[in-house]
């Protein structure tokens, strides 16, 4: 190798070390500033830590049939079921992490004395119950075999859930839905 090659290869070094100098410190300010950064992961909007959802109330003008239903047509377990004084009867169906409870109309009459609308066993209500299931065929047909009359049979859902309605004959609306795919 001539004199030349060898200033030549030096130079080439000495502008390589140069650059990978400068490449590294490039990396370490974007490693320090991605460390720094908010974590771009989705977070849920948070309940106050004085809330958590405990039940879903409903007022029916048997509280006994009501019970026998939920637990033929869903297999619920009951709870609690008590007589209220002159508020009629009282119940609590276990759901998992959530609680039926299940009134009589004479409490919904002693909480709002200025009237409400009772759910009519004719017409479907404006709130439905969900339930999510294993096997929506199969959960539908018992709801329907207990008494239930069906608002729409199981069918699969553009996002790919699959969904059943039926109303139970206290009028309460109950949707029997497999997991979707997003949860």
């Amino acid at each position: 190798m001539t004199h030349w090659e060898r200033s030549q290869c030096d130079s080439l070094r000495h502008v390589v070390n140069h650059m990978t100098v400068i490449v590294l410190t490039v990396l370490q300010v974007a490693v320090s500033l991605l460390n720094a950064a908010p974590s771009p992961q989705k977070r849920e909007p948070a309940m106050s830590d004085s809330l958590r959802y405990g039940y879903t109330f409903i007022w029916v003008d048997d509280v006994h049939a009501a019970v026998e239903w939920y637990e033929q047509a869903l297999g619920l377990s009951r709870r609690v079921l008590r007589e209220n004084g002159p508020l009629g009867w009282y119940a609590e169906m276990q759901t998992g992490n959530t609680t039926l409870a299940i009134a009589d109309t004479r409490e919904a009459g002693a909480l709002f004395p200025d009237g409400f609308r009772a759910l009519d066993e004719a017409e479907p209500a404006l709130f439905q119950i969900s339930f999510i299931s294993n096997d929506v065929p199969a959960d539908y047909q018992r709801a329907l075999t207990a008494g239930g009359v069906s608002l729409a049979a199981p069918h699969d859902e553009p996002w790919g859930q699959t969904i059943s309605r039926v109303r139970a004959p206290h009028g309460t609306v109950i949707s029997i839905v497999s997991v979707p795919p997003t949860f």
